[in-house]
């Protein structure tokens, strides 16, 4: 069933990040090269023609851009020197030995003056040339909106060369800063090459594989520059050329740079695409997504503005309509540590948390149930079936029955930084015996008697010098000190005590009760059965339960979700605490893991 869940923006799964987190992923990007510092390349002024650095020819072209003043001076000069060659060649006093000479000259400079025109055609196409070196670009979530972000783009050092009256100016971009607002993007993949990229087609191949490491990183959060008018600088964010004709060709020259990497097979990310992997089966997470989508959540509260990755589960459709994806109040506002090692927020839908982990996580507890007493009472233990809310255990043999309850509670959110799923225990149950009735005097008949002893964890009368208590199944999800994701058990056994002071028995035995009764102490005959109910050795401990079986629980399940979501530049996260939303257990609450990012040795 999809999400409903409007604090989550109807997704099954969030990832809200820092903004202060994406802008040191992005950095470590940079100081890894993986984005290119380097911007060189010329442009037309419509962005149809260019050329950058990774061209072979780039160098050559560009020197010949860097020289197109000195063309006109060198093609005169070449001319002049051709008509002089020409002049000796026609000249009558000229030696006959020296004309073939002045022929080869002549051709030489022919070609010489085709090799400009060529040069200076082939530059003529281009009318900005960018070369400069970008410093580290940065977002900045914006107030009101979820589908946008400020992008910065800051110039450390170069220039930029454009053509005014036919000639080359330059401008020093060094300390200039293009802020302009950008979109976020929504996979939708198709297959390139093997390489998965977003283009505007949704493909099933998302829907059966689901999504790998590699499709949460920062080189995925698809800002969507083929789409955004980049040419719309912010005026109070930028530090520009103030030269109307400089800061011209400067717009234009970004605009057509962000238009090329449209162009390419990697149009999205600082010009770096999603590489997309064959997810097989045995690898995904037991809360996989097939899907994802992006918003962001700005806030008032000190490094709580955060970038959202939307995910869907289950193979869910995308959510729809004015509030899809988005998340009004950011997830990282509340969490527990309010340092700077807090980096943001997995939220899981409490709906889906209940359907996909913790129901499997209860299977886990009954079926460890199921083999313990499977392997410590094999002659007394049956089977165990749903109750509505309860899961109930049978145990019998001959002369007693008794039921092992299992009551699963509500998630609890306590102040120790985990969340809790308790279970209460109740046990129930009764031993019957057929006590004979033959008495000395032969006024009585023989024969005998049945006696019922019933006995539960609400019993009030001792037994084996206890009374009556329910136990408890506590387990608790939460970080540990090492900031891993830890499943804590806690067993309280039950304690079984006689639901009542004296054993039931059967109507004929009342009458020889009456028989007996001035013969020997009625109280002596009580003691007798209660005697045969504590020594006989299936109720004298009448369940026992180890809690070391908790021990060889896999939990590796959620473990391995936990590491579905990969940062470049850090190599593993931590778990700080564990929480629930606002403790609704509704549609509307989400379990939410506050997470810390280490820096990745590399």
């Amino acid at each position: 069933m999809s999400s409903t869940n409007v604090n989550l923006g109807q997704y099954d799964m969030v990832l809200a990040l820092s903004q202060s987190k994406i802008n040191f992923e992005i950095e470590m990007l940079y100081d890894q090269h993986v984005i290119n510092r380097n911007w060189q390349f010329l442009t037309s002024l419509d962005g149809e023609t260019h050329i950058n650095s990774s061209d072979n020819s780039f160098v050559a072209v560009k020197k010949g851009w860097l020289d197109k003043n000195e063309y006109e001076k060198k093609k005169q000069q070449l001319e002049a020197e051709l008509e002089r060659i020409r002049t000796k060649l026609e000249d009558d006093d000229t030696p006959k030995e020296e004309k073939p000479e002045l022929r080869r000259q002549k051709d030489q400079k022919k070609a010489e003056i085709k090799a400009v025109d060529d040069q200076e055609k082939s530059t003529a196409k281009y009318e900005v040339l960018m070369d400069a070196t970008i410093d580290i670009p940065r977002i900045e979530l914006i107030n009101g909106s979820h589908t946008e972000l400020m992008f910065y783009l800051p110039i450390k050092s170069g220039n930029l060369g454009y053509l005014k009256s036919q000639k080359i100016a330059n401008v020093d971009l060094a300390g200039m800063c293009y802020a302009f607002k950008v979109s976020i993007g929504k996979i939708k993949i198709d297959d390139i090459d093997g390489m998965y990229v977003i283009n505007d087609a949704k493909k099933t191949e998302l829907r059966k594989g689901g999504l790998t490491n590699d499709d949460f990183t920062i080189e995925s959060i698809l800002l969507n520059f083929q789409n955004t008018n980049v040419s719309q600088y912010d005026k109070e964010k930028s530090k520009l050329p103030e030269d109307a004709t400089q800061l011209t060709n400067l717009q234009v020259s970004v605009t057509n740079y962000f238009k090329n990497i449209a162009n390419n097979t990697n149009p999205y990310v600082l010009g770096y695409a999603i590489q997309k992997n064959k997810l097989a089966e045995r690898d995904k997470a037991m809360l996989y997504p097939t899907g994802a989508s992006y918003s962001t959540s700005a806030s008032q509260v000190e490094r709580a503005t955060g970038f959202n990755f939307l995910l869907l589960t289950e193979n869910h459709q995308f959510p729809s309509g004015p509030t899809a994806g988005r998340i009004d109040k950011s997830l990282i506002e509340n969490v527990k540590d309010k340092t700077v090692t807090t980096n943001g927020v997995i939220g899981i839908n409490y709906g889906t948390f209940i359907d996909v982990y913790l129901n499997q996580l209860h299977a886990s507890v009954i079926d460890n149930f199921d083999k313990a007493f499977k392997k410590s009472f094999p002659d007394f233990y049956g089977s165990h079936k749903a109750e509505g809310d309860d899961e109930v255990f049978s145990f019998s043999k001959p002369g007693l029955r008794m039921n092992f309850n299992l009551e699963r509670g509500l998630l609890k959110d306590e102040s120790d930084n985990y969340i809790h799923l308790s279970y209460q225990i109740t046990v129930s149950g009764n031993v019957h015996k057929e006590v004979p009735t033959k008495i000395i005097f032969d006024k009585i008949n023989t024969g005998t008697v049945g006696v019922d002893q019933k006995f539960s964890t609400e019993g009030k009368y001792e037994l084996e010098g206890k009374k009556g208590a329910a136990g408890s199944l506590s387990i608790k999800l939460g970080a540990s000190k090492q900031g891993k994701l830890e499943v804590v058990p806690n067993y309280q056994p039950p304690s079984i005590g006689r639901d009542t002071e004296k054993p039931d028995c059967k109507s004929i035995f009342e009458a020889v009760w009456l028989k007996v009764a001035r013969f020997i102490n009625p109280f002596g005959l009580v003691g007798g059965l209660v005697s045969i109910f504590v020594t006989d050795d299936p109720h004298k401990n009448i369940v026992k339960f180890d809690g070391d079986v908790f021990k060889p629980f896999d939990f590796d399940a959620l473990k391995d979700f936990s590491n579905k979501v990969v940062l470049p530049g850090s190599n593993v996260y931590t778990f700080k605490n564990v929480r629930l939303l606002n403790g609704d257990l509704n549609s509307n609450d989400a379990v939410l893991f506050d997470i810390a990012y280490a820096v990745a040795s590399n």
